[in-house]
């Protein structure tokens, strides 16, 4: 029996918020982010004094030391720009087979079918492990990791919707307030 059937067309900022998203909540790419962020300040910095000290050149000491202050503070905004730029290539070489393409997802008591123009799958409801919900989309991750990518846009009735990817065991994850950082 049909719960609900949704037929919608996944655009490149859909996979975009994905890639985004995914990115922000691995603990490496967190990492690795907040070490280029200090390894540049805190070498300048060093760098600064080390000029200061060794030679007394007090403004190509400062000048030294506020570029290291300088990527401190803006270093979040140019991460964002070039993480956003990466993942927008990355999405254009790899998804360009999938955007626009019409995605057909039906809930039925215990499976959902997704099916586009070359794939078609049948996933069990107890192999939905997470849903996670965003202010423009929900992503339903499955046990092997991968996920699927639904737009709010194209829902009329989100809480019918949200209890039953819950009823089938997934783990309710609200990020309502989530922004990519």
């Amino acid at each position: 029996m049909i719960i609900m059937e949704l037929n919608f067309k996944l655009e490149e900022s859909d996979f975009l918020e994905y890639q985004l998203y995914a990115s922000n909540k691995s603990k490496k790419q967190t990492r690795n982010r907040l070490r280029a962020r200090l390894i540049f300040s805190l070498t300048n910095l060093l760098l600064a004094i080390l000029i200061y000290f060794r030679t007394n050149h007090v403004i190509f000491s400062l000048f030294v030391g506020a570029l290291g202050v300088l990527w401190f503070l803006f270093y979040p905004q140019y991460s964002r720009w070039r993480y956003t730029n990466h993942f927008k290539g990355h999405i254009k070489e790899n998804y360009k087979e999938s955007i626009g393409v019409s995605v057909s997802l039906i809930i039925e008591e215990s499976l959902l079918y997704v099916k586009d123009s070359m794939t078609e799958s049948k996933l069990l409801g107890e192999n939905l492990k997470k849903l996670i919900e965003l202010p423009n989309h929900y992503f339903v991750k499955l046990g092997t990791g991968t996920a699927l990518i639904l737009p709010k846009r194209v829902f009329s009735e989100h809480e019918k919707f949200r209890q039953k990817i819950l009823d089938f065991g997934a783990e309710y994850i609200n990020e309502l307030n989530w922004k990519f950082t």
